[in-house]
């Protein structure tokens, strides 16, 4: 895929150059039609308080499940389309470039223009140390997989927490650097305004990429703390962002800043996880637990639920 990219992004390179010796010096608009992103939403790992004290370390790993494995929604961005929801253009023959007539596309899009590929299972290693009897530093990586593409993301934070005698509490605050990959058709168009009888040319190209993005999010984890009880009960809430693509820097490079699209996708998520666990041994410690994400989309559709099991060491 590395050696596909870098291809892709000489003929993109070359794409720009050749619509600017074609069109001439003339501004252009590039607007993003459609997008195909591939990626894991944001999992976080449960942190459970139990008789933490500082010096104590633990290892968290857990396995997750995607009830989803592709979602829809729509992008701003878009051209505007006919009555019928369809970007129209007239081909022009013996070239690669379309002709946009006046009075065609006057209506806005409305349609769904990007699809979420999301993998079926994700797994992750999280490292926990306590510094203090209040505050720990977490970090850890994260895996996932669809079809034969390989996606990968670490996180490194900070944690405060508070035990009383039956319950726990811890508020974290989290860097994520996830691995996302975005397939995106762009239209790029004469700027200049269409008057009746007037046309404007219209060219169509695809670009791609795998690319690190990176996310701030915060986490409020409560939990009982009853020895006396077989399990305990815990609760996880979160907000945060993330980013499914970003390419806005090196399209305005290519197209010589003459574009004034915005090629970022990012959004506001908030996660919602809840279960049971139960202390094997004195230093093992399993979950059981169902989670929500939901993203502050523009249709309100992309929403995740999944359910996970998680295993922790403690070494005190």
């Amino acid at each position: 895929m590395k050696n596909n990219n870098i291809i892709l992004k000489m003929l993109f390179l070359f794409s720009g150059i050749l619509i600017i010796l074609t069109i001439g010096c003339s501004p252009t608009v590039t607007n993003l039609q459609t997008v195909e992103v591939s990626g894991p939403p944001h999992r976080h790992l449960i942190r459970i308080t139990e008789n933490k004290k500082e010096g104590d370390f633990e290892i968290h790993s857990q396995i997750s499940f995607n009830q989803q494995n592709k979602l829809k929604t729509k992008t701003e961005g878009h051209t505007d389309v006919n009555r019928f929801d369809v970007y129209e253009l007239e081909p022009i023959p013996e070239s690669s470039y379309y002709r946009e007539h006046a009075g065609v596309n006057i209506y806005p899009f409305e349609r769904d223009n990007l699809i979420w590929t999301i993998p079926g299972w994700q797994c992750g290693i999280d490292l926990d140390l306590a510094m203090s009897d209040k505050m720990a530093i977490t970090g850890g990586v994260d895996f996932a997989k669809i079809y034969e593409d390989y996606f990968w993301g670490q996180n490194i934070g900070i944690g405060f927490f508070e035990e009383s005698e039956t319950w726990a509490w811890r508020f974290d605050f989290l860097w994520k650097f996830q691995q996302m990959f975005f397939d995106a058709e762009l239209v790029i168009t004469e700027d200049k305004p269409l008057r009746y009888g007037e046309t404007r040319n219209v060219l169509f190209k695809y670009y791609s990429e795998m690319k690190y993005n990176r996310n701030f999010s915060t986490l409020l984890t409560f939990n009982s703390v009853r020895n006396d009880w077989p399990i305990n009960f815990f609760s996880n809430f979160g907000i945060g962002t993330q980013t499914f693509y970003d390419a806005s820097t090196k399209f305005n490079i290519v197209l010589l800043n003459t574009d004034a699209a915005n090629f970022r996708y990012s959004r506001l998520y908030y996660v919602l996880n809840f279960g049971i666990f139960a202390n094997l041994t004195q230093n093992r410690r399993v979950l059981f637990g169902m989670g929500l994400i939901k993203y502050d989309d523009e249709k309100g559709q992309l929403l995740v639920p999944n359910a996970f099991i998680q295993y922790d060491f403690k070494f005190k």
